[in-house]
């Protein structure tokens, strides 16, 4: 393999993430219907020095 790209064919990018990360559902596959309180969506941010009030 020479690490050249071949645009003649398509080319596909699969990424997994871990949905809900930090919280008590955490890669659960039902994850997106779950309810969360206002401390819940904050905390992901906070931990990461980001303010719901003051997003950058």
């Amino acid at each position: 393999m020479s690490g050249a790209i071949d645009d003649t064919r398509p080319t596909v990018i699969i990424a997994c993430t871990v949905k809900a990360r930090g919280l008590a559902s955490e890669g659960h596959p039902q994850n997106h219907s779950s309810l969360l309180s206002a401390d819940q969506i904050a905390g992901p941010g906070r931990r990461r020095g980001m303010s719901l009030h003051e997003p950058r």
